[in-house]
């Protein structure tokens, strides 16, 4: 731990001190002299040199202190280091899919925070949805300690994103749960999605992937995601919702649909127009969103090859493409929380700085309280 100050020129103010010990000497009590006749026989002789003496010493030592600590508070002085032991900070997301946070195993010790302006603590009420995530853990993380521990609940959609990625200079326990009921988007469309899967002829490796997907979908209810697989020169029938298509490009009549309303899933590497939409752990785009008329397109930058696109056998692959699917509009500040891990800043975190003027409020405050105190006492007792 160290010491240190922000104004070292406020300790001037200690030039203060002469006014007390101006004080005290001036005003000592009057010597009363008192005559007796038989004196004027005694010869005169040298009087005795006085030393200054000060009257009421606790009194005077209160002021010099009460100087001393205004003093300092001028100077702002802070501490920096471990001068408590390393601490866990929790901070959870409002839009986390449990009632009530602490109820999950965790430790004890560890520190709760809402991810809302102020970090109130979890005891409090929940703040509302749509917090500026990726800047309130800026936020945080700047102030936190070097040696203290960082943990967040987030759900599996974060909003409340900016357009740049999130670096931390601590590493961060990024723990993912469901989003609370009350967040999760209604299905719009209760009756059968129909997609139209279109494909060039030689594509037969990719399909595996995207039929493995649509079962997944299928798994709750087999009948509510309807394909109609066909190559990618066939017509696209008027009750289609979805369109996946792998042969590149959109064509045309493909394009056409898209403008009118309809939604889109391209896989073409090469087409790197749009917004990203969906980033990996490492921060690469995996998918970017754009409108044609009506419609819009999603767009996958990897070829649908686990040696590319290692995420197509991760298990919640079809969740992630269904929901960029669903979604009305692309929403650039919204994504999923397992492409949004933090990155680790190369700088290392550095020791917190914190403040000592509320420390030095409260000194000043009680020194002047028993300084009034001692000098009434002083006049009432003369």
């Amino acid at each position: 731990m160290s010491f240190g100050l922000l104004l070292p020129l406020g300790l001037a103010a200690l030039a203060a001190w002469i006014l007390p010990l101006l004080i005290h000497l001036i005003r000592r009590p009057a010597d009363h002299v008192i005559i007796f006749p038989a004196m004027r026989w005694l010869s005169a002789a040298v009087r005795p040199r006085r030393r200054p003496r000060f009257d009421d010493p606790w009194l005077l030592l209160l002021r010099l202190l009460l100087l001393a600590a205004i003093a300092l508070l001028i100077a702002q002085p802070f501490v920096t280091g471990a001068w408590h032991s390393p601490r866990t900070w929790v901070l959870v997301s409002s839009e986390a899919g449990f009632a009530d946070p602490l109820s999950q195993p965790h430790d004890q010790n560890a520190q709760w925070r809402w991810i809302a302006p102020g970090f109130p603590p979890i005891d409090m009420p929940r703040p509302s949805a749509g917090q500026p995530l990726a800047s309130l853990l800026r936020e945080f993380d700047a102030g936190l300690d070097a040696r203290d521990a960082l943990v967040a609940v987030v759900p599996q959609v974060l909003s409340g994103l900016d357009g740049e990625r999130l670096q931390l200079r601590h590493d961060i326990d990024w723990r993912i749960v469901g989003l609370r009921a009350s967040e999760t988007p209604p299905e719009t469309n209760p009756q059968p999605t129909h997609i139209a899967l279109r494909h060039a002829a030689d594509a037969q490796d990719a399909l595996r992937y995207l039929r493995a997907v649509v079962a997944a979908w299928n798994t709750a209810d087999p009948a509510s995601h309807l394909v109609d697989e066909q190559l990618s020169d066939a017509a696209i029938s008027a009750q289609t919702q979805w369109l996946i298509w792998t042969d590149g490009p959109l064509s045309a009549a493909a394009a056409a649909w898209v403008a009118q309303g309809g939604v889109a899933l391209v896989v073409d590497p090469a087409d790197a127009t749009g917004l990203p939409l969906w980033r990996n752990a490492a921060g690469d785009v995996l998918a970017r969103t754009r409108s044609i008329g009506e419609g819009r397109v999603i767009v996958l930058q990897k070829a649908l090859d686990p040696a590319v696109f290692p995420e197509l056998l991760d298990a919640t692959f079809p969740m992630q493409l269904r929901h960029m699917l669903v979604a009305r509009e692309p929403a650039p500040d919204r994504a999923f929380a397992e492409s949004m891990i933090p990155l680790k800043l190369d700088q290392a975190p550095t020791a917190r700085a914190e403040s000592l003027a509320p420390a030095l409020i409260i000194l000043v405050a009680v020194l002047f309280l028993l300084e009034r105190m001692l000098a009434t006492r002083r006049r009432i007792g003369t």
